[in-house]
């Protein structure tokens, strides 16, 4: 299994005509990534945000309004 630094330094090495076609290979292969898996994993980070965000709201708010910030 490369790693990706393998890969990065593979497409670096690679003559334009052939990148396409190892490009494709890269993505078709084994080493594809699993959507499921990484919305899963972006769920699980935004989430602790969102919620925080939604409790101190007003306190963001009140931020935005003592700075004098218009939004224009």
């Amino acid at each position: 299994m490369p790693t990706r630094l393998n890969v990065i330094v593979s497409a670096v090495n690679t003559p334009p005509e052939e990148l396409f076609e190892n490009l494709i290979g890269i993505v078709e292969g084994e080493d594809t990534i699993n959507n499921a898996v990484l919305m899963a994993g972006t769920f699980m980070v935004v989430l602790p945000i969102i919620i925080s965000f939604s409790f101190l709201q007003r306190k963001f708010m009140q931020g935005i309004e003592r700075t004098g910030l218009t939004g224009e």
